[in-house]
């Protein structure tokens, strides 16, 4: 699974209840989200397709229970492919008569179309000799979403669709990409979200806008240490956590250029692990080489403002 299927399907696990309001509202007002909602990954490799292309979709299913109390099924069939819709109709077609036929139960199909073509596929139909199948299946194409409705919008997934649409409109262009970046960045600490939900966000952000240039992505490292002081919510440390338990577990030396510079001090939490203050000691004279301030440095490495000034003046 590539890096943009794997955020995908992240993103919809934690945060399903306002990826359902966004994309299908009608069906969320009728969902009891009280009752809960199973991600049936097992069951779904059952009649899972086999495929030589991998990466070109992501599927999930979903059991939901309706205030009625009846229990249905959800078929999110998620292309991340920029095009190559080829066989796409049919593969939700094949999907839907094999849960229906396993498990005799209601089915909602929703596609979600990620690239900029406008030919995308509505439907799969069969006709031979008069025996007739159409099958009809929700689409969203996240292109179609005007800016300007999803700048206005509480619904997280309104910046999850604007993070995808501003990676197609950037393209490789680092400045535009970092200018979207910014804004996101400042619009989702700025709308109350918990901490949760802005870490899984920004994730999704730093997948959808990477950054190449080094100094672009300390002006977003530095952004984020700015907005979350504003509005007293210290996500930081636990983006660095994230990261650790990602597998990006590295030296003090190379967390510090990859860390930093990437927006996510990969190496920090190595040292706040093991709680050693030569370890602090080191990582805060490689931050004030770079530029960052003393509150900064305290509020990152946890050591005392007088401390990081004698390390200063040591170093001076």
């Amino acid at each position: 699974m590539g890096k943009f299927d794997e955020i995908w399907k992240e993103t919809i696990e934690k945060l399903f209840e306002q990826f359902i309001y966004f994309y299908m509202p009608d069906l969320a007002v009728d969902v009891d989200f009280q009752k809960g909602y199973t991600f049936l990954d097992k069951e779904f490799q059952t009649i899972a397709l086999k495929s030589k292309d991998t990466k070109r979709f992501m599927d999930k299913l979903i059991k939901v229970y309706l205030k009625n109390g009846q229990e249905h099924w959800i078929l999110i069939h998620l292309e991340v492919q920029l095009g190559g819709y080829k066989d796409f109709a049919k593969r939700m077609f094949r999907y839907f008569y094999r849960i229906y036929d396993k498990y005799n139960r209601n089915i909602v199909s929703l596609a979600i179309f990620t690239g900029k073509s406008k030919a995308y596929p509505l439907s799969f139909n069969y006709d031979f000799y008069k025996t007739r199948i159409i099958h009809e299946y929700r689409c969203v194409r996240l292109a179609d979403y005007e800016e300007d409705y999803l700048l206005n919008q509480d619904n997280i997934f309104a910046l999850v669709t604007l993070a995808v649409n501003y990676s197609i409109k950037s393209k490789s262009d680092e400045e535009l990409r970092y200018k979207f970046k910014s804004r996101l960045i400042r619009l989702m600490f700025s709308r109350g979200y918990s901490e949760e939900e802005i870490i899984d966000l920004f994730r999704f952000i730093e997948i959808m806008l990477e950054l190449k240039d080094e100094n672009l992505n300390k002006l977003i490292y530095k952004e984020i240490l700015k907005y979350q002081k504003e509005v007293n919510k210290m996500v930081v440390t636990k983006f660095e956590k994230i990261a650790m338990e990602k597998g990006k577990e590295a030296g003090i030396k190379e967390g510090m250029k990859e860390g930093i510079e990437k927006g996510i001090e990969k190496g920090i939490e190595k040292g706040m692990e093991k709680g050693k203050k030569g370890e602090k000691i080191e990582i805060a004279k490689e931050l004030l080489k770079r530029g960052f301030s003393i509150e900064d440095i305290s509020g990152i490495t946890k050591l005392s403002l007088n401390e990081i000034k004698k390390i200063r003046i040591k170093d001076e």
